[in-house]
């Protein structure tokens, strides 16, 4: 999963000051995979998503048509049903490019040779205590300490004349305070996007017990087919809405830890 990659961290902190630059480097490269794979899965899922609108827009179009002939539905029921059956063909057109172009990425940053077919795995709900130990004022501090381009910085100085220095401890300075706000506006993403994950897992709920229940009334002949359709659209839109949510909510956490570990860019 996208977290275990966290683990390569914790062996990076036992390598020595030499070396420590190379490691510094891959952390960077892990975060940027982590990152790829969230984006990755967020297509995927919206992909899926679209796949299933496409399949039930063409029959909400079907019925609609068959509504018109025998004066049950308007042209501009057609019309409207025809004009979201081309929307979702379209948008699943364009998703698909996108999504083969960042498997691609993805597999190449992994060690996969191009085509390799891999199957990636969902990205897991995230585990709330990496949100509980989470304390951006305490936090700051370690964030600007850690940051490699500040320690690529403060190693520079050492090659400069006293005459020059007052401008690197600025710039030192400066760049500590853009990681220490940034930390905090990372934090802040993270609050953001756990609400948005709660409302996310509302809204799932509510459209699974919506589809049970239209599948219950449409079986019984309590609803039409049209509005049949209608509630099970609805339904996999929050079901895609949900897994957006899970993946925007694990890529926040991992901005955090990723800026609290100094991989976050500080250069101003």
């Amino acid at each position: 999963t996208a977290h275990q990659f966290n683990q390569n961290y914790l062996n990076m902190q036992k390598k020595s000051a030499s070396t420590r630059p190379l490691y510094q480097a891959e952390d960077s490269a892990v975060y940027g995979v982590q990152t790829l794979m969230a984006g990755y899965k967020t297509v995927e899922a919206n992909l899926n998503m679209l796949k299933q609108l496409v399949d039930m827009y063409q029959e909400s179009f079907n019925t609609y048509r068959e509504l018109q002939e025998v004066g049950q539905a308007t042209a501009t029921d057609v019309l409207k049903a025809q004009a979201d059956l081309v929307s979702a063909k379209s948008n699943y057109a364009g998703l698909k490019a996108t999504e083969q172009q960042l498997y691609n990425q993805l597999i190449t940053l992994c060690g996969w040779p191009a085509g390799a077919q891999v199957k990636i795995g969902d990205i897991p709900v995230p585990d709330q205590a990496r949100v509980d130990v989470m304390n951006p004022d305490a936090d700051a501090d370690k964030a600007a300490n850690s940051n490699a381009d500040i320690k690529s910085l403060h190693s520079a100085k050492r090659s400069h004349t006293s005459a020059g220095l007052d401008a690197y401890f600025g710039k030192e300075e400066e760049m500590k305070a853009y990681a220490r706000a940034n930390l905090k506006t990372v934090y802040a993403n993270v609050e953001a996007a756990r609400l948005g994950y709660e409302a996310a897992c509302a809204g799932r709920e509510a459209g699974r017990l919506s589809k049970k229940q239209a599948e219950t009334m449409y079986k019984q002949g309590l609803t039409s087919k049209t509005q049949y359709l209608g509630t099970l659209i609805e339904a996999v839109q929050k079901e895609a809405a949900y897994t957006t949510a899970v993946d925007n909510y694990e890529q926040a956490i991992l901005d955090y830890e990723a800026a609290l570990r100094g991989s976050i860019d500080a250069k101003l």
